[in-house]
């Protein structure tokens, strides 16, 4: 059943459809059935991740509506968080990442690599926090400032249903292709 979605505002920002990989060795090797794997990792946008989908439709929304900044949060670390620094740093918004360390990795090689660095090369703004107390700090204190304010900031959910996120989602299930 198609649903239709074209009256959902929406900024292109990935390569759709991405491409499904079948996995003949791992099918034989549990004796089951023919297993595919959607390839997420090749959209066209940070390193790719299926979060790109769900973003399509909130940075749509918040352009409709003037933002000039998008204030999201997450685990150090998080794809979410480095998928919505790429596609601000495509649209020309500015990108407050406000990171908790959420799980239990220190040292500089966690903090400064991997999607930490990638957030840095997309021009985002990093606040990592270590409690989620100090999370919702740095975003009160962030977002009462006159001096780091911007005039129409946006909040965007990390995880969890929204309804971005159903768009996304639905978007995607008549446009698959193996290849």
């Amino acid at each position: 059943m198609a649903i239709d979605l074209s009256g959902q505002p929406r900024v292109a920002l990935g390569h759709w459809p991405t491409p499904l990989d079948e996995c003949p060795r791992l099918s034989e090797a549990i004796g089951g059935p023919r297993i595919l794997i959607k390839r997420d990792d090749v959209n066209g946008l940070g390193v790719g991740g299926n979060k790109l989908r769900k973003a399509e439709f909130l940075l749509a929304q918040a352009q409709n509506d003037g933002a000039d900044t998008i204030i999201t949060f997450g685990a150090v670390q998080t794809n979410h968080g480095r998928q919505t620094a790429a596609a601000c740093a495509r649209l020309g918004l500015r990108c407050e990442l406000v990171l908790t360390k959420s799980v239990p990795m220190s040292g500089e090689a966690y903090e400064r690599s991997g999607n930490m660095a990638l957030d840095g090369l997309f021009g985002a703004h990093v606040h990592v926090c270590d409690t989620p107390e100090q999370t919702a700090e740095v975003y009160t204190r962030w977002s009462r400032s006159p001096r780091l304010r911007a005039e129409k900031p946006r909040p965007s959910r990390s995880a969890g249903p929204t309804r971005s996120v159903s768009l996304g989602t639905w978007r995607q299930p008549g446009s698959c292709t193996a290849s």
